[in-house]
């Protein structure tokens, strides 16, 4: 059963170096600046758990902010309900391209954004060729842990119709349950008890990332 626990190990390095660091933090709210690996390392490791478009998360993710409990917020608990919300099952037919349209520059996104499905597939066939346990440990845990993990943010995260802080959550969401904090314009650190924004000051520090 090691696989089990080395699928959860994995999935916490999605969550927080490619979830919240990377879409997030880089991608979405553009918080600091990063080297071009950097980004593909993202762009891989998120279509792995199945978030398929990058310009997709990312344009809704922005469409969220702007219009945060509202009935334009895209998922939204109040519109939405709040177990589609925690499962996923909503989405959303148009992106207004005001939130999108710096991402069709940058070719990496580009590449992920065309060809997203048949990258998720490669990588599921290859798993499973190795083992059905290394298909386990390396997409379906981390995909379950992801869809379950920031669906709470987006969920309990926002009940009542404003955004709140629930840090019980941060253990599945890389820091990501500061949500009220985010909401307030931070984006590179929620909060002094936020470890994805630490390590990232930690590294802004030493210049290995740029503002």
């Amino acid at each position: 059963m090691e696989f089990l626990a080395w699928g959860f190990l994995w999935y916490l390095v999605i969550a927080h170096v490619s979830v919240s660091a990377g879409l997030h933090r880089y991608f979405a709210h553009r918080a600091f600046k990063a080297h071009w690996f950097y980004e593909i390392f993202v762009l891989w490791t998120t279509n792995l758990i199945g978030l398929r478009s990058p310009i997709g998360w990312i344009g809704v993710h922005r469409m969220h902010h702007h219009h945060s409990d509202t009935e334009l917020d895209p998922h939204s608990p109040l519109k939405v309900g709040f177990w589609k919300v925690l499962f996923g099952i909503w989405k959303v037919d148009h992106i207004p391209p005001k939130y999108v349209k710096d991402l069709y520059a940058n070719p990496r996104i580009l590449f992920f954004h065309k060809y997203w499905h048949i990258i998720w597939g490669a990588q599921v066939l290859i798993a499973l060729a190795i083992s059905w346990q290394v298909l386990v440990a390396y997409t379906v845990i981390p995909s379950v842990c992801a869809l379950i993990g920031f669906g709470l943010v987006n969920g309990v995260c926002h009940i009542g119709g404003k955004s709140r802080n629930v840090p019980a959550i941060n253990v599945m969401t890389a820091g990501e349950g500061f949500h009220a904090e985010h909401h307030k314009g931070k984006n590179l650190r929620f909060h002094r008890f936020d470890q994805t924004g630490a390590v990232l000051e930690w590294l802004m520090k030493r210049q290995i990332i740029a503002k």
